[in-house]
């Protein structure tokens, strides 16, 4: 993150104040060029950081749990109801699975589906940590064994993150992932 913050900070897209914090810049130009200079610069360094030594899986848990509730909730706010179809799709594809579903099949509709969440909140630098995040946990995912008993709940929960987004109500959407991500 301090390499990200240090590039942006160099091509005048961030004011960096020591022992205060970091600024963006206010000009158009200036937010423009941040988001597609910083995006692979923040890729690579949590990558890199997260990468050095076997990463605490609990850690990781939590670190999704803040940035995709507040996610959410940006989602919430700026979704743009052209922008739902992709999401009610994925969410369609889990539901229509059938109850002797392949749990790699379940996992991997389900990463598209918070992605596609997160893409909905407009901000590309939570959604890359995001992303980043899921990558980290997918291996875990997938070595969990099925529960059939669990997914009634987990399908309850996917359906009330998206009526939230699509009602435009980031403090019920929030509610409804943070809620989700304590399932797992």
């Amino acid at each position: 993150m301090r390499d990200a913050l240090l590039y942006a900070q160099a091509k005048g897209v961030v004011r960096v104040v020591p022992r205060v914090g970091a600024f963006l810049e206010t000009t158009p130009a200036a937010a423009r060029i941040a988001v597609s200079a910083i995006i692979p610069r923040v890729d690579s360094a949590l990558r890199k950081g997260l990468g050095r030594e076997p990463t605490n899986v609990l850690h990781v848990l939590d670190a999704r749990r803040v940035i995709e509730v507040e996610l959410i909730g940006h989602a919430a706010e700026r979704r743009r109801v052209e922008d739902l179809l992709p999401v009610r799709q994925l969410l369609d594809a889990m539901l229509q699975l059938p109850v002797k579903f392949s749990r790699q099949e379940y996992v991997e509709l389900d990463l598209r589906y918070h992605a596609a969440l997160a893409n909905l909140a407009g901000n590309e630098v939570l959604a890359t940590m995001q992303r980043i995040l899921m990558d980290l946990l997918t291996s875990h995912f997938a070595q969990v064994p099925s529960n059939v008993e669990l997914r009634p709940e987990a399908e309850r929960s996917h359906i009330a993150i998206y009526s939230a987004v699509v009602a435009g109500d980031a403090p019920r959407a929030r509610r409804a992932m943070h809620e989700h991500l304590s399932l797992i």
